[in-house]
């Protein structure tokens, strides 16, 4: 029940993303992968300032989500990849291809 429920999510998201003009898988599972890392960003990085926190942010729509979504990629590649945070190292030469 539990795996699909998690395949339903991933179905609509896919949908989502498709509609909204991202038509390559692989753009589209590092999108994924880069909007996962951004909700779990607030339990592993201790301190971090409220405007980066997916809580404070997730419930935005519209243009709102997509300017909050650029600043905290924005903030991962620029800030923690010079924290030496493997992930965001990563993600520094990475395109949000989300809402673009």
């Amino acid at each position: 029940m539990q795996n699909q429920n998690i395949k339903n999510k991933v179905q609509a998201l896919w949908d989502r993303l498709w509609s909204g003009g991202l038509a390559n898988p692989i753009t589209a599972i590092e999108n994924i992968s880069y909007l996962l890392f951004m909700k779990r960003l607030e339990i592993f990085k201790k301190g971090l300032e409220d405007e980066y926190k997916w809580s404070f942010y997730h419930k935005l729509d519209g243009n709102d989500l997509v300017a909050k979504l650029n600043a905290v990629f924005e903030y991962i590649q620029k800030q923690l990849a010079n924290e030496d945070e493997p992930f965001a190292k990563a993600m520094k030469k990475s395109y949000l291809s989300v809402g673009r």
